[in-house]
């Protein structure tokens, strides 16, 4: 998390507030252990240094980190939401400023907590930790920012604890946290899922101040994988080549944050069970098929654009997904082509762009931290 230090710190060191002191010696320790990150005004970094309330060890930390002020102000300028740490305040906690949030932070309140720690990322699965850390450097190597990098403390949700532990963590008050939940629609104008559902309504009851629930526009997480880059991750895929097939169709029809791309399912596909009730099926199974019609009314006009006539003899797969660890195979191709410029050249050049710079402004806002300073 990005922290901002005011120049009323500097002015309750002066008056010999102890609180400004323990929680300005807390925040640089942290800064060092690659933590979080800090900027201030050049002053307000120089004044500081020579603190004779601060340890020796954080006058000279903030001696060098004023001599690297001008590059912090380029990334506050780029910040999309940041803690202004203040000796007190009145009034609002959150500021706007134009498009970025502003959320002041007292020395007392962040002594109360561990703010100035890593923020949690509250996610599915690991995976789902590793593909948004490849989103945040792209949007950092898209925005040119240079001595960040992203880094959380992890933790794995899932069905219904993903919003239990959310509530926990809010509930807590001792770390700030980003929870990224995939909306589970298969359709453009379906409701969320029952996952999702819960996370928004443990969030509704808190104040939105110390954390962020980001919901998907789209099925899941695999939907962020760019089609350009299908071909190469799955050379050693066979089974995939339909489903590639098929999104590049989507995509030939619509290529906006609405696409139908967004919501096929990767993993498994288009099948006949959403399409053609079973024969002698239980009541809960019938109950279940009339609930998918939004589903079909969707994707039938589609399929018959693709070629696909529907009748009760088609394939118990109607269109295959592309593969159920497709996740995984990305995140091990992103690895090890990530250097390539031609990577990056993909993604910024693909439909996908603008979905991940949105996702990246928010692991970059909940996720920056400082590169390890060594003098």
């Amino acid at each position: 998390m990005l922290y901002y230090i005011d120049e009323s710190c500097v002015e309750a060191l002066k008056k010999g507030d102890g609180d400004a002191a323990e929680f300005l010696e807390q925040l640089v320790i942290h800064r060092r252990k690659c933590k979080n990150m800090l900027i201030a005004s050049r002053r307000v970094f120089a004044e500081l240094s020579k603190a004779e309330a601060l340890s020796g060890f954080a006058r000279e930390y903030f001696r060098i980190l004023k001599n690297r002020s001008i590059e912090y102000k380029l990334i506050l300028d780029g910040a999309s939401k940041y803690y202004k740490v203040v000796s007190e305040y009145t009034g609002d906690k959150r500021v706007m400023e134009g498009e970025r949030e502003c959320v002041l932070l007292s020395v007392k309140e962040g002594n109360e907590a561990d703010f100035s720690d890593k923020s949690i990322l509250l996610v599915e699965s690991n995976d789902d930790i590793d593909f948004y850390a490849f989103i945040g450097k792209f949007y950092l190597q898209n925005k040119g920012i240079q001595n960040m990098r992203i880094s959380f403390q992890s933790e794995i949700g899932g069905g219904d604890t993903t919003g239990i532990r959310l509530a926990k963590i809010i509930d807590e008050g001792q770390r700030t946290c980003l929870c990224i939940a995939d909306s589970d629609r298969r359709y453009l104008e379906a409701q969320c899922g029952e996952t999702l559902k819960k996370i928004l309504e443990a969030a509704s009851k808190r104040e939105p101040v110390n954390y962020e629930v980001y919901a998907l526009n789209m099925h899941e997480i695999e939907n962020l994988i760019p089609v350009e880059l299908l071909e190469n991750i799955c050379e050693e895929i066979p089974d995939a080549f339909d489903g590639i097939q098929f999104l590049k169709f989507l995509l030939s029809e619509d290529c906006s944050m609405t696409s139908s791309v967004y919501f096929f399912d990767y993993k498994k596909g288009i099948c006949k069970e959403y399409f053609y009730l079973k024969k002698d099926c239980k009541k809960d199974e019938e109950k279940k098929f009339r609930k998918l019609e939004g589903y079909r009314n969707y994707w039938y006009p589609i399929l018959e654009r693709y070629g696909i006539v529907l009748n009760e003899a088609v394939d118990d797969i109607i269109v295959h997904g592309i593969c159920e660890r497709i996740l995984k195979h990305t995140i091990q191709y992103l690895k090890s082509r990530w250097e390539e410029d031609r990577v990056y050249e993909a993604v910024n050049n693909s439909y996908i762009r603008e979905a991940w710079l949105e996702i990246g402004s928010k692991i970059v806002a909940w996720g920056c931290v400082g590169n390890r300073i060594l003098s």
